[in-house]
């Protein structure tokens, strides 16, 4: 049984629903997207997809992998732009978590955008 390391986001104390981590991780993730940190901006962001796609699912939100958000993407009819959103997030957080890479902070903001909508789009 291989072990893995997990990143683990501290959800403030009043974080005590679902709708109130999302939106303290999406809050993280679209203030940090104008700031140098991409590790911050991927991280926040990554657990902002998360906690909406496991939202009224039985599944632990930060269990969730890059091929399970694609498949509640795709049963929830989420559009390709959406879908890309998913994808850039999840890869570009795994790169800097994982890959010892370092990104720039080049085309944050418009991820942030693309994020916020996707959110909207999953909480619909």
């Amino acid at each position: 049984h291989k072990q893995s390391l997990v990143s683990q986001r501290e959800v403030p104390n009043d974080a005590g629903t679902f709708q109130r981590a999302l939106r303290a991780a999406l809050r993280e993730a679209l203030a940090s997207a104008d700031s140098p940190d991409a590790k911050k901006f991927f991280s926040a962001a990554r657990e902002s997809l998360r906690y909406a796609l496991a939202a009224g699912s039985p599944e632990e939100a930060r269990s969730l992998s890059l091929k399970d958000a694609l498949a509640r993407a795709e049963g929830i009819g989420l559009g390709g732009a959406q879908t890309a959103a998913i994808k850039a997030v999840f890869d570009g957080a795994d790169a800097l978590e994982f890959g010892g890479g370092e990104a720039g902070a080049s085309g944050m903001g418009e991820l942030a955008k693309s994020l916020a909508e996707t959110v909207r789009q999953i909480l619909k």
